[in-house]
């Protein structure tokens, strides 16, 4: 909904570095050492903002962002990723997987961030465990709106978008999931008191979840 407006807006006085956007995989699969996590084979690199040498996307204005990550292992190895901006951690454990019985396994997350232009955003493998490469592992993400929109679509409701985790684990009885902890609320249209989205405009909506188990535990 959101995207096909700004489009719409400003298509025809768009600058190159509004479009920005990149999908990159893993070659090679890392472990042992702490290292910045360089999603070498890349499979788009809209405007160039992703650099595959340190692993990093800088962004090329200010705006909102979205950011979604894949990754594999193996073999009685654990995966623990820290989502990193400009250096410093931002979400420690972001994506965390233990090997279970199956000879790989599988985890991923997806985040909206606002950032500034020139905020450089990178994940982070921690000393001791592992990612599979063979560009099974995988890092993405885009530009979802630039700031200038912001005062327009606003005023038209147009402004919606959210991004929220869930600080406690929650088990037993049937319940409504209530996301608690805010990352990003646009136009304030989630509500962290019942959990619930409330659509402002007809439209259409995507939406995306992760959910993690451990233990014996199913979800």
């Amino acid at each position: 909904m959101l995207s096909f407006f700004v489009k719409d807006l400003f298509y025809s006085r768009r600058p190159t570095d509004w479009r920005s956007g990149f999908s990159a995989g893993l070659s090679s699969t890392i472990s042992s050492s702490e290292t910045n996590v360089i999603f070498n084979t890349i499979d788009a690199n809209i405007g160039g903002h992703y650099d595959q040498t340190s692993g990093k996307f800088r962004a090329p204005i200010d705006g909102y962002y979205m950011f979604f990550f894949t990754g594999h292992i193996q073999s009685s190895n654990n995966m623990y990723i820290d989502l990193i901006i400009n250096d410093s951690v931002y979400k420690d454990k972001w994506v965390y997987d233990q090997y279970n019985t199956d000879s790989y396994d599988t985890a991923s997350n997806s985040i909206i961030l606002h950032l500034n232009m020139g905020d450089e955003v990178n994940l982070r493998l921690h000393s001791g465990y592992y990612l599979y490469g063979s560009n099974r592992s995988s890092f993405s993400g885009f530009l979802l709106q630039i700031e200038e929109a912001n005062a327009v679509c606003r005023q038209l409701g147009w402004k919606a978008g959210f991004s929220a985790s869930l600080s406690s684990s929650i088990g037993t009885s049937e319940t409504d999931i209530i996301f608690n902890v805010i990352n990003i609320n646009i136009g304030g249209h989630y509500n962290q008191t019942s959990g619930k989205f409330r659509v402002p405009l007809d439209g259409y909506n995507m939406f995306f979840f992760n959910g993690y188990t451990y233990s014996t535990n199913e979800m």
